[in-house]
């Protein structure tokens, strides 16, 4: 996928924020490499079904936002019945935010995943598995900013296509992400005790009210 990502330059000759998106996804995708070759080895394992198979899901499902995949055209080509509702489904519903407002919420969800991977570094695995325990940076304040971070790319896509479809493959992702965050807090959980009373303190794909009422109580010495 480094690779890749890294052959798919826009032209220059269009908008800069598509360029800044581009390389802020080739350095996530160069981050996300740098991080498998350093891991220490892990505390604990991957073992269970759910922590190996529903990454793999996950990470799968934005590749069909976009549009119908080849296989459904070819299985409705020269049924209008079948082919009328497959348009209904990925047609768009709706005038969209526009393509450089999408973009520039992709750029800042995708720089904000960066961000959280420069502090997640060597810890980053694609299953659910214990190696290092963060706390700084955005995991002062929230468990899951890099997820935070795809999820505000994912979601300023579908807003500027809102199709049935990217509107239902965008909503199971963040269904979907939510439960595998789940899923690697209990492993964090089992290994590291002190996790609990992290999430105490910080918010789950958003920064905790409770973090900061307490803070401001804090300054205001009540």
């Amino acid at each position: 996928m480094t690779f890749w990502t890294a052959k798919t330059m826009p032209s220059l000759d269009g908008p800069v924020v598509a360029i800044v998106r581009w390389a802020l996804v080739s350095g996530l995708y160069l981050l996300f490499t740098l991080a498998y070759l350093r891991r220490p080895t892990a505390n604990a394992l991957a073992s269970r079904p759910v922590e190996i198979l529903l990454p793999l899901f996950v990470i799968a499902l934005p590749t069909f936002q976009a549009g119908a995949p080849r296989l459904i055209n070819k299985l409705v080509h020269g049924s209008d019945t079948l082919s009328a509702l497959v348009a209904i489904l990925f047609q768009p519903i709706g005038p969209g935010i526009g393509n450089t407002a999408s973009l520039t919420g992709m750029a800042i969800g995708e720089a904000f995943a960066v961000y959280s991977m420069l502090y997640l570094g060597r810890s980053f695995s694609l299953f659910a598995e214990a190696r290092i325990l963060v706390t700084r940076g955005p995991y002062r304040y929230l468990r899951h900013p890099l997820y935070a971070g795809e999820l505000i790319a994912l979601w300023s896509y579908t807003l500027a296509y809102p199709s049935r479809w990217s509107i239902g493959v965008t909503l199971l992702f963040t269904v979907l992400q939510g439960w595998r965050a789940k899923v690697e807090e209990r492993k964090l959980l089992q290994h590291y005790p002190e996790y609990a009373v992290l999430r105490e303190k910080t918010g789950f794909f958003w920064p905790s009210m409770r973090r900061q009422n307490t803070e401001d109580q804090a300054s205001t010495g009540q």
